[in-house]
This record gives C-alpha cells, structure tokens and sequence, in this order.
C-alpha cells in the first residue's frame, strides 16, 4: 500500500492520494511507513528529496472560526507556506469534514480544490470507508484530483510486521521492553479473539494495554 500511495504521488496529474478503508486497518500506518521511507530509503526521483509530510489537523482549523471565510482564509495561508517549501506533501486526516455535507462549507471545499489545483505540492488523505460513502464520493472534483487507494484488513503474518513499526513507540511511550515473541503473540490473540475490530488496530490496541 506503501507503493500505491508512492506511485499515486509520482503522477504527473491526480497525484494526491486517498486512502481509504474500514477503521483499524492500518490507513494512519502507511502513512506513518511512507515517512519513515522518506527518511530512511527515499525512493529514486526528485519529486521525494528531502520531501517532508505536514499534517493539516481538521478540527484545530475548525476551532473558533466565527466569521464566514474564516476558514476559508486559514487554508489559504496554509496553501502559501506550503507552496514555498520545495516536495511539501500535506496529509489530511478526515478529509469529509472539509465537504460541504460533512461539517465544512462549500467554501471551504472549494478552497481545498483550489489549493491541489495548483500544484504547488501534493496530498494525502485518509479517510473511512462509510464516511467517503456518505460523504467524500459525492464531492464533486475530488474523484479528479485524488487517486483512490482502498485498504483491506490485512493478514495476520502481514500484521507481525505492522505491529513491530510501533514497538519503540509503546517501549518509550510505556518504559517497557518488547520480545518480538510478546508483539506476535498480541497479534494472534487479536486476531482469534476480538471481534468488531480490524488488524492492525486491534493488535496495536492490545499491544498498548499489555504494555
């Protein structure tokens, strides 16, 4: 899903990518992959050096806007930064909170527009399966500027893997010390037992707990 999403970011047109799936399967994780990647093992084209991911949080942008375009406005000084800082990738969380029928404004979604229109830098948006039903799908012009990538639960052996990159996380997080047999036993149990959930996020869940 990684590549996916790398690919989706190296086209020349639609190259923002929608990532979109169940609650729990890992949407923020590949996210999370692709920057550890940037770091670490970028891959070979100039559109990913020294490339950096921003996140845009939906609500804080939201919070105490009382005149209209207020909103509006935010997003635009957001566009400006980003537009000034070279392979700038901004990540959106939630993206229906910014269409006209899931909190935002009509306003505000066609800033949004505007500002990937541009292509002064590329996105990412995660977003839940029922809420890109109910709400981002019937927002007219995002199908043309974003690239769909839809995510399934994954295995459980995939899962060992996914849990592992949030091992130091919970270790520093909790003072803790992990053996890769602990985080694999976590994901079986997760697995076979709890219901109403997907992997990795149940596993991760429980990982967090045992900690």
């Amino acid at each position: 899903d990684i590549g996916n999403v790398i690919q989706s970011l190296n086209r020349l047109r639609k190259n923002n990518a929608l990532v979109v799936g169940s609650v729990g399967t890992g949407r923020r994780t590949i996210v999370e992959g692709l920057a550890h990647q940037l770091v670490f093992n970028p891959p070979p084209n100039k559109k990913f050096t020294n490339a950096n991911i921003f996140v845009l949080n939906t609500h804080t942008l939201m919070a105490g806007a009382k005149f209209q375009g207020e909103i509006e406005e935010r997003l635009k000084g957001v566009a400006n930064e980003l537009g000034e800082i070279p392979n700038a990738i901004l990540y959106i969380e939630d993206l229906h909170i910014t269409t006209s029928t899931g909190r935002g404004s009509s306003d505000m979604s066609a800033a949004l527009k505007s500002m990937l229109s541009s292509g002064k830098f590329r996105c990412i948006a995660r977003e839940s399966t029922e809420n890109y039903r109910r709400y981002t799908q019937k927002e007219s012009d995002y199908d043309a500027l974003f690239q769909k990538i839809n995510v399934s639960e994954p295995s459980v052996a995939e899962t060992y893997d996914m849990v592992e990159t949030h091992r130091v996380r919970i270790e520093e997080g909790q003072e803790v010390t992990f053996r890769k047999e602990a985080l694999k036993a976590c994901t079986d149990l997760a697995a076979r037992h709890i219901h109403g959930a997907a992997l990795p996020g149940k596993a991760v869940d429980l990982a967090e707990e045992v900690a």
